[in-house]
């Protein structure tokens, strides 16, 4: 059994302040942290040698909904499902690719602009499937919420921000630009729409391309190896950046996390309900926002209306929240379904846009 690591309250504050934006500044952590800089950088390099950082994406949002898959499948041997796993992870368009146990043993999302371009991906991805799939559901993500990341801004408000002070070294002039573009990331509003209808038919040229494949994949890249990978000069790298935050094409900078090293369970609970009215939808919201069990509430539509993943110590624990959940909303949950979730092995996927 792996030993489960402990965070001291200098490690919890900088990945609360990651979660709130993981390009944040290394001065700018240091704030958060109450620290230094070095001390800042230290910490965070050693949380991902331990493994508890597995790394950095930058979420784009390019008018795509998510359409969340669960599968039951049947007659798979450990070696097959590694195979559809890699698979799956080449799909451009499919991201989440997760093994699970319960309810469900494979889940996945499908990115895509429409019904009928997620119909093309999905027959493409029952193709890799077959002949293993027992049983399918899907439920198409109307509005996704992280609590973890809503309860962070709040305790961090009174923090206030500082800006770093500009000087004519390249390395201290990235940790001031950074420090503006987490001000202006910060202001964003932090509910995330699959679907963002105000989304313009921009054209992207090749460097706007290449600049989006680099940041998707490190969200921490600093310019200056932005501009040595991709061959473009540093300062077109910050307009273009400055520009995509701007037009509201980077939707937030995300640290991904092995909560299991530190002791956690990973569970998805879909919650089918009764005709929820507006207000009933605001009620659950503002429940997972005051849990701090829940890392992502989702509402959707399809085969389930609701959706929550939680981080628990264990069963009971789990138990304790699913009792309190129907409790709470007694008059609208007709059932829950509670999946657990083992390893996800993507959380980007590639767009035209991106290319």
């Amino acid at each position: 059994m792996a030993e489960i690591m402990v965070l001291d309250a200098i490690d919890t504050k900088l990945i609360s302040a990651l979660q709130e934006n993981a390009r944040i500044s290394y001065t700018a952590l240091g704030k958060k942290i109450r620290a230094s800089k070095e001390i800042a950088q230290y910490r965070l390099s050693r949380l991902i040698k331990l493994g508890i950082i597995k790394g950095f994406i930058t979420v784009f949002s390019f008018g795509y909904f998510g359409f969340k898959l669960l599968f039951q499948l049947e007659r798979i041997t450990p070696e097959e499902e590694e195979r559809v796993v890699l698979l799956l992870t080449k799909e451009k368009q499919v991201t989440w690719v997760t093994t699970c146990s319960g309810s469900a043993d494979l889940a996945c999302t499908i990115m895509a602009k429409d019904p009928l371009e997620f119909d093309s991906i999905l027959r493409k991805v029952l193709q890799i499937l077959s002949p293993f799939v027992k049983e399918y559901r899907f439920a198409i993500v109307l509005e996704s919420v992280n609590p973890w990341m809503q309860n962070v801004k709040k305790i961090q408000r009174a923090e206030g921000k500082g800006k770093a002070e500009r000087t004519e070294r390249v390395e201290e002039t990235e940790e001031t630009e950074r420090a503006e573009e987490t001000e202006r990331i910060g202001k964003t509003k932090r509910t995330e729409k699959t679907k963002d209808d105000s989304v313009r038919k921009i054209p992207f040229d090749e460097k706007d391309k290449q600049i989006m494949r680099v940041l998707q994949n490190d969200a921490r890249i600093s310019l200056t190896k932005i501009s040595k990978e991709t061959q473009i000069p540093i300062d077109t790298v910050k307009y273009r950046i400055e520009r995509f935050v701007a037009l509201h094409f980077i939707r937030r900078y995300r640290v991904v996390l092995d909560t299991a090293l530190l002791g956690y369970q990973r569970y998805e609970l879909c919650i089918h309900c009764a005709s929820l009215p507006d207000k009933q939808i605001a009620a659950f919201k503002e429940y997972a926002l005051s849990q701090l069990a829940v890392e992502y509430f989702e509402r959707t539509t399809g085969s389930w209306e609701i959706e929550m993943t939680l981080h628990v110590k264990n069963a009971e624990e789990l138990r304790i929240f699913v009792v309190q959940l129907k409790s709470q909303f007694k008059n609208y949950i007709l059932s829950v379904e509670t999946i657990q979730l083992f390893t996800t092995y993507n959380y980007t996927y590639t767009t035209d846009e991106i290319g």
